[in-house]
């Protein structure tokens, strides 16, 4: 930190976290969420990590372990595990879920008309 920060000068941009378009307020897509996740776990073998890691907590507590090395080993693949399958889930169910409007290109012109007109009928009835 400079002497200009710590007068007040140039102060550094205030980064915050990229917010998720995943809707959490729609249950539909928490409930496919959550278990497009527990397949995504499954996949990466994720519940094999976690009983392993509490073997070796349970035999590191005992002391039939001296080192906490490979305990620290498996937590981290366990927690990139998790944290990739819960980002390409999220990924994936973006693309999915937005908008939630059908589009088609052999349609869209019909549609387009049906809109205008719904518009135009509204307009003259002052709705």
């Amino acid at each position: 930190v400079d002497n200009s920060s710590i007068l007040g000068k140039y102060l550094p941009s205030a980064s915050s976290t990229p917010r998720s378009r995943l809707r959490s307020d729609d249950p539909r897509a928490r409930k496919q969420y959550t278990k497009k996740v527990h397949q995504e776990y499954v996949r990466k073998r994720v519940p094999e990590l976690t009983k392993s890691l509490k073997e070796m907590v349970l035999a590191y507590q005992a002391g039939n372990i001296t080192g906490s090395e490979a305990i620290i080993d498996v937590y981290e693949a366990l927690h990139i595990a998790t944290t990739a399958a819960r980002h390409s889930v999220e990924a994936r169910m973006q693309c999915r879920f937005m908008g939630k409007v059908p589009w088609s290109p052999r349609l869209q012109s019909y549609c387009d008309t049906i809109k205008y007109w719904s518009r135009i009928v509204q307009l003259r009835k002052g709705v």
